[in-house]
């Protein structure tokens, strides 16, 4: 291998890395937003689920007693 295409090599091999560089930034950037993303969406589910118990504990306190229920 000649110095010139030593040299070629080299510069190719920079040019490579430096794109390489570039969509790792990008991926990291990419995760991180998937992470808050992923935080926003697991405390909206937490939220569901505690409006879900206390719809449910509401139900059973609103239940009218059997001797106030109406007989058809």
């Amino acid at each position: 291998m000649s110095n010139t295409e030593a040299f070629l090599y080299a510069r190719q091999c920079r040019v490579v890395v430096a794109k390489l560089r570039l969509c790792w930034n990008d991926i990291n950037e990419e995760i991180k937003s998937l992470l808050k993303h992923k935080e926003y969406t697991e405390a909206a589910i937490e939220h569901i689920r505690k409006d879900l118990i206390i719809n449910k504990e509401s139900v059973k306190i609103r239940k009218k007693p059997k001797r106030e229920a109406v007989l058809f």
